[in-house]
């Protein structure tokens, strides 16, 4: 299956089940993984930046995405600006761009940022990173680690910082329902409060 057959695969579930005043795609290229001296190895083909950020900006165009993770390697901050620059309305989020740490927080490069605590290692390093966002006027997103467990702390995290967003998956393991789960109890208990 290519890119544009699943991308319509996601158009056409969303337009079956009557969202597409609701939800948006939101995509993450995790552009760091195909990047090495320069080139970008992308669908079998080696490509520049400026190749990369045509295809990205098509996907943009094409299917309306309002959100887009690593689009580009760390290093490679003029295409960081640039998609920046061209796209004030969508969410341009560093992840390893940033690694949650507030020194590495540059809101010239993207205007929203992945928080997780296992890349600053504590959680003061955390909370320090999402105020140094919040303070450039940030997009925040409290995010999941690659590998996870049931541990349920992001959620509580996200909802005490007041996060824009929150990263978990689609709910299809348990630690990811484990999450959903928590999320709808913190939502139980907020509603007994007011």
């Amino acid at each position: 299956m290519t890119i544009d057959e699943k991308f319509k695969m996601v158009l056409d579930t969303i337009k079956t089940l009557n969202y597409e005043n609701e939800v948006s795609i939101a995509i993450d290229v995790a552009a760091e993984h195909f990047f090495k001296d320069e080139i970008y190895t992308y669908q079998g083909k080696t490509i520049k930046s400026k190749e990369l950020n045509e295809i990205l900006n098509q996907y943009i165009e094409k299917y309306n995405i309002t959100y887009i993770e690593d689009p580009f390697d760390s290093n490679d901050e003029e295409y960081w600006k640039k998609m920046k620059s061209e796209h004030k309305t969508i969410s341009i989020v560093g992840d390893d761009l940033f690694a949650t740490q507030d020194k590495y927080i540059n809101s010239e490069l993207a205007n929203g940022i992945i928080i997780k605590m296992n890349q600053v290692g504590t959680l003061t390093g955390t909370i320090k990173a999402f105020h140094k966002a919040k303070e450039e006027n940030m997009i925040t997103c409290v995010s999941q680690r690659s590998i996870e467990t049931e541990d349920t702390f992001m959620c509580d995290l996200a909802v005490a910082l007041n996060a824009t967003y929150i990263k978990i998956g689609g709910p299809r393991r348990g630690d990811r329902i484990a999450k959903y789960n928590r999320l709808l109890r913190l939502e139980e208990q907020e509603k007994e409060i007011i």
